[in-house]
């Protein structure tokens, strides 16, 4: 009699090859993870961005640009409230806080160089947008609104978003970022030739010396331009991107 033989993988071998699965996976997986999350943080400062843009818009329509919004008496907490008043009546918000940031922000975001930032001044003002988001309104001085920035010109107020709210990591270019309130619109910081200064009075251009890992000033601001336009976030990846002639690490 014939017998029939079936063809098959001994128990050693599937072993094998799923073990040979198991490590490909444990290789690719995180930096697809990372990947997917790095996308999901570009759509979301784009939305706000464009939410924050409308609002600012709506404002000016109704009260004129922001240069006219200052009294010469203000002081820098009243300003930062002006602005988050005019700003938040065209943006849903679910809670508004004026001292106690707890509720709103958390009070430290660290660099993505390890330094840190503290938020929780009576100067500022935050706020939590109906999805979710958190946002601080820093009214800026007159000693600062004087200083006029190549290509951007004259910022009266810094706003400052977490695109995730509370939530992990909390840290300056990776889901916290910066925008600049000018009298014509509002300005991602980092754009190309945005120079900032040091304590030291050194200038250099904001990106990448202020979204660097190792060389940014301490706050590392200038990020959010990089994201929006080049819709990506490889400055986490790669050291050596510039504007006009590197935009990702590939």
């Amino acid at each position: 009699m014939n017998k029939e033989y079936k063809k098959g993988f001994t128990l050693a071998e599937v072993l094998i090859t799923l073990g040979i699965i198991g490590v490909v996976a444990s290789l690719t997986l995180p930096t697809l993870v990372q990947k997917q999350q790095e996308k999901a943080t570009v759509t979301a400062l784009k939305k706000f961005y464009s939410m924050l843009s409308q609002a600012y818009i709506q404002a000016k329509l109704e009260n004129g640009t922001v240069d006219t919004w200052y009294e010469t008496s203000m002081t820098q907490q009243e300003r930062s409230k002006l602005v988050a008043e005019k700003l938040t009546k065209f943006i849903k918000t679910t809670n508004i806080c004026y001292s106690n940031h707890n509720e709103c922000l958390i009070t430290k975001k660290n660099g993505i160089d390890g330094k840190s930032r503290n938020f929780n001044s009576s100067n500022y003002v935050t706020f939590i947008t109906s999805d979710g988001m958190s946002v601080l309104v820093n009214g800026y001085s007159s000693t600062e609104m004087n200083n006029e920035i190549n290509s951007i010109g004259f910022i009266y107020a810094d706003i400052i978003v977490d695109i995730n709210g509370n939530k992990k990591p909390n840290i300056l270019g990776k889901d916290t970022f910066s925008f600049l309130l000018t009298s014509n619109k509002i300005v991602p910081a980092g754009i190309q030739n945005h120079s900032i200064t040091s304590t030291e009075n050194e200038t250099r251009v904001a990106f990448p010396g202020d979204c660097n890992t190792t060389e940014c000033y301490g706050i590392c601001e200038g990020c959010t331009a990089w994201v929006i336009y080049n819709e990506n976030m490889d400055y986490l990846h790669c050291n050596d991107l510039s504007w006009d002639r590197k935009t990702s690490c590939k």
